[in-house]
């Protein structure tokens, strides 16, 4: 499985966090399901890093969605943009492995291209931009 299609994944899992009290394992099935991915793929295991990844450190990263989101409360983004944001602040900052800044927000705007809406790729961008600038 490509890093995309996991990213993809751990996007929906968390999007259903957001609007169900369900347990992580049940909405990945749910996900996998869906996009018809076999849930036992050793490729799943960078999703499982992902979607833990994103809740171990939701804290942190969700304070710095608020630093950066000038104008925006947390609650009031689309969720969407707000788990995506949370994915790439993820990669960027929190993985084992992190990414080069450009090449996780180049991923985030692909991806709200096609879970977004027609400003989701620009909100996303300039905030990544912003906390990618003021990091190095």
């Amino acid at each position: 499985m490509k890093r995309r299609l996991a990213r993809e994944i751990a996007l929906q899992t968390l999007f259903q966090f957001d609007f169900s009290d369900i347990d992580k394992n049940t909405a990945l099935f749910a996900v996998c399901c869906e996009r018809g991915v076999d849930e036992s793929e050793e490729d799943l295991q960078y999703t499982h890093t992902l979607i833990d990844g994103v809740l171990a450190n939701k804290e942190a990263i969700d304070a710095a969605i608020i630093k950066y989101a000038n104008n925006w409360k947390l609650e009031r983004m689309a969720s969407v943009e707000r788990n995506i944001l949370r994915l790439a602040i993820y990669e960027m900052f929190y993985a084992t492995e992190p990414l080069t800044a450009n090449i996780i927000i180049n991923e985030a705007i692909e991806i709200s291209k096609i879970f977004g809406n027609d400003f989701s790729s620009k909100f996303i961008n300039g905030i990544l931009g912003n906390m990618a600038n003021e990091r190095k």
